[in-house]
């Protein structure tokens, strides 16, 4: 019995090994907005030309401010409906490092009240840059007033947040 366990962690090493060094080539990506309750859509890609192969990573929205907002069971019941969207407050994903990565987020909305349907949109904004070895990165999409922003930090320092180095990107809307 002794031998087999000897063997099994032996055998487990490389794997192990394997392991450890694809946590270090990562960096982690968080996604999130603010200001309004609306959902915000993010893309990512690893193309090589700008614009192209992106593939949805997130569906976010602000769940503080919707729970200011609106009664307590209102907001919960919000929330979960929004999950069964994949639509959530927050979306964290681990990315490869050292290679340039293309973020474009946008909102879409429309709203009917009686007779009258209202919609809007924000976006998309794009931009590059290049997430470092174990570093952590905020995607914020910033609703401020009639118009909004998106920008990337890094934030793997909580006492010292900086703005990643960006490549804006004018990709077609």
């Amino acid at each position: 019995m002794k031998k087999f366990i000897l063997c099994a962690f032996i055998a487990s090493l490389p794997i192990l090994s394997s392991a450890q060094q694809a946590l270090e080539e990562v960096a982690t990506v968080v996604f999130r907005s603010k200001g309004d309750a609306m959902n915000v859509v993010f893309e990512t890609s690893t193309s090589e030309q700008p614009c192209k192969g992106f593939s949805k990573v997130a569906g976010v929205y602000d769940a503080n401010l919707l729970r200011e907002k609106l009664l307590p069971f209102i907001a919960r019941l919000q929330e979960k409906t929004r999950a069964l969207m994949s639509i959530y407050p927050e979306v964290n994903t681990a990315v490869k490092s050292n290679i340039p990565l293309q973020v474009s987020g946008k909102a879409v909305w429309s709203d009917k009240s009686g007779n009258v349907r209202t919609w809007g949109k924000c976006g998309p904004f794009t931009q590059q840059f290049t997430p470092k070895v174990g570093h952590q990165y905020l995607v914020l999409f910033e609703f401020k007033g009639a118009e909004c922003i998106q920008s990337i930090s890094d934030v793997s320092d909580a006492e010292k947040t900086s703005v990643a180095d960006l490549n804006p990107l004018e990709c077609a809307k």
